[in-house]
């Protein structure tokens, strides 16, 4: 058990560094974006390279805090019904949202985004959006890394949910 612990809280605090990282990289996105306005509207001379730019910083900043957000809860969900369930019944709910949804899906997503980031190295893919067009693999790297750190994080809080199933009456809520 003590492995576990060890390893769950390794993850999370590789999750929270990465997450920390992450949010530098909005300040590239608003110089960018503020940039392509000045250059826009100002000088009437719009860039051809900002719209890629753009939607990989972004991009960067959204998948690489997502495992982040799993573990403080940011996530979307029905939190009204939940709310409503006694500690036990909340870690019922939780624990068959991971198996039905959360699991099926990250393991699709992982296995797909690493197909998808290979053919793109191998390929040697350029974005066709822009003249600039960039190599797109280190984003679909990115991406793949981003989906499979949510996914260890995601074991980490299925792990975590189990927990209140064993814990003493007198614990509950």
């Amino acid at each position: 058990m003590n492995l576990f612990r060890k390893s769950s809280n390794a993850i999370t605090t590789l999750n929270h560094k990465i997450f920390n990282v992450a949010l530098w990289v909005i300040y590239p996105l608003i110089a960018v974006v503020m940039y392509e306005v000045i250059k826009r509207y100002v000088f009437l001379s719009p860039t051809n390279w900002v719209f890629d730019m753009t939607w990989m910083l972004f991009g960067t900043f959204t998948f690489l805090g997502g495992a982040h957000c799993l573990h403080i809860n940011g996530h979307v969900k029905a939190d009204i019904f939940w709310q409503l369930l006694p500690k036990k019944g909340r870690a019922v709910l939780d624990l068959i949202s991971y198996l039905i949804f959360f699991f099926p899906v990250m393991i699709l997503l992982t296995y797909s985004s690493f197909n998808y980031f290979l053919k793109s190295y191998v390929m040697n893919e350029t974005s066709p959006n822009t003249n600039w067009r960039p190599e797109l693999w280190p984003w679909k790297l990115i991406m793949l890394i981003s989906i499979i750190i949510l996914l260890l994080q995601g074991i980490v809080e299925f792990w975590g949910a189990i927990r209140p199933l064993f814990e003493r009456k007198e614990a509950e809520e």
